[in-house]
C-alpha cells in the first residue's frame, strides 16, 4: 500500500543517511502532515549521498499518497541503478521459499540450492562486495544459534566456508568469522571440527586486511583456537592439524598488514614534520621482529602439540601442511621443528612414515642447505 511505501522510504532514508537518527520523530511526522512546506524534508534528503536513492526516497515520502509508486514499480524502474538485477530475477523468489520455515529448514533449502546461489548471485556482479551471497550468508548466520542438531550446524558452517570464496575481505571478517567462531566451544565435537575448517576457509583468502581488523589474530582468533590442540576428540585435533599451516600464513598476512599500516603512518608524520624517519624505521623494524617472534612462539606450541600427538592420524595431518608452515617459519623450521618431524621415521605406522617422505622434500625447500 501507499502507507507501506512511505514507511519503506523512511527506512531507506535512515539506512543511506549520514546519521543514524530516524527520518521522522513523532512530532516531526505530525508537522510534516500538517505543514509540508515548512518542514525541512530536503535537508534530510541531502544527507543521502547517492542521487538515485535520494530521488527515489523523495518520491516515496510524497505527502500525497497518489504520487507514490507501488513497490513493484520502484523495483522495476530502479533496477539496476539501485537494486541489483538479481533482486527481481532470482533472489526475491528464492527468499520467498524461506518464509515460514524453521531455522533447520532454511539451512536445508540453502544447502540444496548452494551451487545455483553461487552461480546466480556471485556471478552476476563484477565486485565481491556486491555479491548477493551476502544476503544468503546473513540467513545462515542468523539461523546458526538456533539450529537443533550438530549435523545441521556442520552444514551451516560448511556453507559459510564455501561462500567465503565469493565475498570481499570485509564481509569475511565482519559478517562471517564472528558467527563461525561463536561455536568454537560447542559441546559437539563435529561442530568444533567444522568450526576450525570454516574459519580457515574464511581467513585463507584474505588479502587486504581492513585497518579495524589488524589485531584480530592476537586478540581474537588465536584465543578462540587455544584449546583445539589439546581437544579430547581426535577429529577436532585432526581438523586443527589440517588447517594449522593455512592459519599460520593467514596470521602472517595480518601481521604484515599491521606493520605496513604503521610504516605508512610514520612516513606521513615524517613528511609533515620534515624530519628524518630513519630512527623510527629502525625501531619499527625491531618491534616488528619481536612481534613476529612472539607469534611464531605461539604457533610453535600448537604445532608441537600436533607433531607429538599420541594419535598418528593427527601427526599425518600436520605433516601434510608442512610446506605452509615452512613459509611461516622459514629457516627457523630446521631449529624449531625438524627434530620432531624426523622422529616420525621411528614410528611403526606405515602411513605416518609415508606422510613423512611426502613432506620431507617440502621441508628441504624451506630450510635450504
Amino acid at each position: 500500500t501507499a502507507h507501506d511505501v512511505f514507511s519503506l522510504g523512511c527506512v531507506i532514508a535512515e539506512l543511506f543517511g549520514k546519521t543514524v537518527t530516524p527520518t521522522f520523530s513523532y512530532a516531526e511526522m505530525l508537522r510534516y502532515r500538517k505543514e509540508r512546506a515548512a518542514f525541512p524534508l530536503e535537508a534530510k534528503l541531502q544527507e543521502i549521498a547517492e542521487p538515485e536513492v535520494r530521488e527515489m526516497v523523495r518520491s516515496m515520502l510524497s505527502l500525497d499518497p497518489s504520487m507514490r509508486l507501488s513497490a513493484a514499480d520502484y523495483l522495476e524502474s530502479r533496477t539496476p541503478s539501485i537494486f541489483p538485477a538479481y533482486f527481481s530475477e532470482f533472489l526475491h523468489q528464492f527468499m520467498a521459499k524461506l518464509l515460514r520455515t524453521s531455522h533447520d529448514e532454511k539451512i536445508s533449502i540453502v544447502s540444496a540450492a548452494q551451487d545455483e546461489l553461487i552461480s546466480k548471485l556471485a556471478g552476476m556482479e563484477s565486485e565481491p562486495s556486491e555479491s548477493g551471497l551476502i544476503v544468503i550468508a546473513n540467513v545462515v548466520t542468523s539461523s546458526l544459534p538456533h539450529l537443533t542438531t550438530p549435523w545441521i550446524k556442520v552444514e551451516a558452517l560448511r556453507l559459510l566456508g564455501k561462500f567465503a570464496a565469493h565475498v570481499d575481505d570485509d564481509t569475511r571478517l565482519q559478517r562471517l568469522l564472528p558467527h563461525i567462531l561463536s561455536v568454537a566451544s560447542d559441546e559437539s565435537t563435529v561442530v568444533r571440527a567444522a568450526c576450525i575448517t570454516a574459519a580457515t576457509a574464511v581467513l585463507e583468502p584474505v588479502v587486504e586486511v581492513p585497518a579495524m581488523d589488524i589485531f584480530l589474530f592476537p586478540e581474537y582468533i588465536l584465543p578462540a583456537f587455544h584449546n583445539f590442540p589439546d581437544d579430547e576428540d581426535t577429529g577436532v585435533r585432526i581438523a586443527h592439524a589440517n588447517c594449522i599451516g593455512s592459519l599460520a600464513n593467514a596470521a602472517h598476512t595480518f601481521h604484515r598488514a599491521r606493520w605496513d599500516l604503521i610504516a605508512q603512518k610514520n612516513a606521513e608524520h615524517a613528511a609533515e614534520d620534515h624530519g628524518d624517519a630513519e630512527s623510527e624505521e629502525d625501531e619499527d623494524e625491531e618491534n616488528e621482529h619481536e612481534e613476529m617472534e612472539k607469534m611464531r612462539d605461539d604457533f610453535k606450541r600448537n604445532i608441537l602439540s600436533v607433531l607429538i600427538d599420541t594419535n598418528p592420524a593427527v601427526r599425518r595431518a600436520g605433516l601434510h601442511g608442512i610446506l605452509r608452515l615452512g613459509t611461516f617459519f622459514g629457516e627457523k623450521l630446521a631449529d624449531e621443528l625438524l627434530p620432531h618431524i624426523i622422529a616420525n621415521l621411528n614410528e611403526k605406522d606405515w602411513e605416518l612414515r609415508s606422510a613423512f617422505f611426502d613432506s620431507i622434500t617440502n621441508v628441504a625447500i624451506c630450510v635450504g642447505q
